[in-house]
């Protein structure tokens, strides 16, 4: 019998979310060693189901803390890329990121680079982040031996009618997907829902939920885990676990009008994201304190400071759009 334990969007970053008010790496680092010894437990290996970070080149002082847990417990991981962790959406980019050098450990598997991992009673196929994948439509693959097959996907995939999410993203409901598979593991809606089964074609669609609670909507939800036990080829099992966290880890500004409060962290969101742009952050703060300093007049030091502003303003303007 094969047991897998299925997780997906930790997000880590050393940057905590606006709404919270705790150290969010460090609670996420604990959250996610719970898991890995839950595996132990269960003699269960990990599949990810993409953005293991929030950005496709975290800072190596987080890559590092997640490269030691791995390392610490040696639980093997079958991990697939998310939309955070490639660079504009081409999962090929994946070598010019951290997990082109997670790659590399001997307990990390990224399934996207494998046709499919064979177990004795199952395989496990996944998918990589791709504009084709985000809301998938058709998942199939082509594999004779009779056994379960899980297959993971990073897609927009959700127990609710198909509809757009902030104009760009929209969601796809498990019984428009078509797909020989027995088991479909999703992650990037963060909300993540019931094991939903579809009664025609037998098939179940998983999703816990991130694991990174990084929104207002998380203020409800509790982290979880799939467990999911491989019986036999034709049977399995699979349940939620709750992950033991931290529940008072919220600013309590952001109690109230809970409209009001996702305008406002939108907002902030995208304005913090603005911030990891190449040309902006630290740049735009030391191109302005050098026209501060430098000795031109005024209406030149004005007008060259408004330029930067406005190209600030327009990058806000374009990703709230």
């Amino acid at each position: 019998m094969s047991r897998f334990i299925f997780v997906t969007d930790t997000h880590f970053r050393t940057k905590t979310p606006i709404c919270r008010i705790d150290n969010f790496l460090e609670n996420t680092l604990k959250e996610y060693e719970w898991v890995l010894k839950r595996a132990i437990e269960l003699g269960a290996s990990i599949i990810f189901g993409g953005d293991l970070f929030d950005s496709p080149s975290p800072s190596d002082f987080v890559a590092n803390a997640v490269a030691e847990l791995i390392d610490k417990y040696r639980v093997k991981h079958y991990v697939i890329q998310g939309n955070h962790d490639v660079i504009g959406g081409n999962r090929t980019s994946y070598r010019h990121t951290k997990l082109g050098l997670y790659r590399f450990y001997k307990n990390f598997v990224l399934l996207g680079e494998t046709d499919c991992i064979e177990k004795k009673d199952c395989i496990i196929k996944g998918w990589d982040f791709s504009k084709e994948f985000e809301v998938p439509e058709n998942i199939d693959y082509d594999y004779k031996a009779d056994k379960m097959r899980i297959y993971v996907v990073h897609g927009m995939i959700a127990t609710e009618p198909e509809i757009v999410v902030n104009n760009k993203k929209k969601l796809i409901n498990p019984t428009n997907i078509h797909t020989n598979g027995d088991i479909i593991l999703c992650g990037y809606y963060h909300p993540g829902f019931e094991i939903t089964l579809n009664k025609l074609l037998g098939i179940k669609f998983v999703n816990p939920g991130a694991l990174g609670r990084m929104n207002i909507n998380d203020l409800e939800r509790e982290p979880k885990i799939a467990v999911i036990e491989i019986l036999d080829k034709d049977h399995e099992s699979v349940r939620y676990e709750i992950v033991p966290h931290n529940k008072k880890v919220y600013n309590e500004k952001w109690q109230g009008n809970k409209s009001e409060i996702r305008d406002g962290i939108k907002f902030a969101t995208m304005l913090e994201q603005v911030s990891d742009e190449e040309f902006m952050g630290e740049n735009v703060i030391s191109i302005l304190d050098n026209l501060k300093n430098r000795d031109l007049k005024d209406d030149i030091r004005k007008l060259l400071s408004d330029k930067v502003l406005n190209r600030c303003k327009s990058k806000i303007e374009g990703l709230m759009k």
